[in-house]
């Protein structure tokens, strides 16, 4: 790979991670605040993994690796940055301010993936490209396969879930416009059609690992979008490091294959011989 394409791999993964990791200052900021001056003890948690002040640095110090990562512009400063995004984004799903939050599972996954492209790009091998289509098509794959398990209920099943959630009350575009659109009585049907729209939606994608890579990542991104747009824009910190995962391996899949294959100058060379 050479060199000009392995730095731009590499800095396209970071900024879909810094921007999902950006979107998250909103609530992270008043979240801080209220758990800096309300803190939970809880046993569960050990103590430095309730402390407020390391909910803080983990949350600002992928962002200053990054930062130095961008100013040096060399392979090796953009894989420290990736790996502070993973080791951060581990300790944040610990941390009892952040547990489990799946803005940081995706960033996490995205991050190592990530360091992975960064060790394997140094001497990639033939079918690079297609290891790493695969590797965002299995994590799209499983990320979708995951909504639908999560989603096998019988609140999603007869709509009252989404009923609920966004029909009734969210004020946001899409809602209001249903709202404005249908009768109240018949909102909650409404809702359960939607519902089972997602649940059909979200089992198709679930089979994105077995369709080919570039229909595959395109769909994947715009699924993702879709998400953020008509439901609910927090969900950007969840889907965008993935979707520049996605946008990064699709853009390889259209870059010449001397630029990604060590061993395309040997052949080139032999075929001029």
């Amino acid at each position: 790979m050479d060199a000009r394409t392995r730095l731009l791999m590499l800095r396209g993964l970071l900024w879909g991670l810094l921007i999902a990791w950006g979107w998250k200052w909103n609530y992270l900021l008043p979240a801080y605040n209220i758990y800096d001056l309300r803190p939970l003890d809880v046993p569960f948690f050990p103590a430095w993994l309730e402390c407020a002040e390391v909910y803080g640095i983990l949350y600002v110090a992928p962002v200053l690796v990054s930062l130095v990562g961008f100013l040096r512009n060399r392979p090796g400063a953009y894989g420290a940055a990736l790996g502070a995004f993973a080791v951060c984004a581990s300790l944040m799903l610990l941390h009892q301010g952040t547990y489990n939050d799946a803005t940081y599972v995706t960033a996490f996954w995205v991050a190592l993936i990530g360091l992975w492209a960064y060790r394997a790009s140094a001497h990639p091998a033939h079918d690079f490209r297609q290891r790493l289509g695969f590797l965002s098509q299995l994590l799209i794959g499983l990320l979708f396969l995951g909504g639908i398990v999560g989603k096998l209920t019988p609140g999603y099943f007869d709509g009252t879930v989404l009923y609920e959630i966004y029909f009734k009350e969210r004020q946001y575009f899409t809602f209001r416009l249903v709202r404005a659109l249908v009768e109240p009585e018949q909102l909650a049907t409404a809702a359960k059609l939607y519902s089972w729209m997602v649940l059909a939606v979200e089992a198709s994608l679930a089979s994105l690992p077995m369709w080919p890579t570039r229909p595959a990542l395109v769909v994947a991104i715009f699924a993702l979008g879709g998400l953020v747009v008509f439901n609910n824009t927090s969900l950007a910190s969840v889907v965008v490091s993935v979707m520049g995962l996605a946008a990064v391996s699709l853009w390889l899949e259209r870059v010449p294959a001397e630029s990604t294959d060590v061993h395309a100058p040997a052949r080139i060379h032999r075929q001029g011989t």
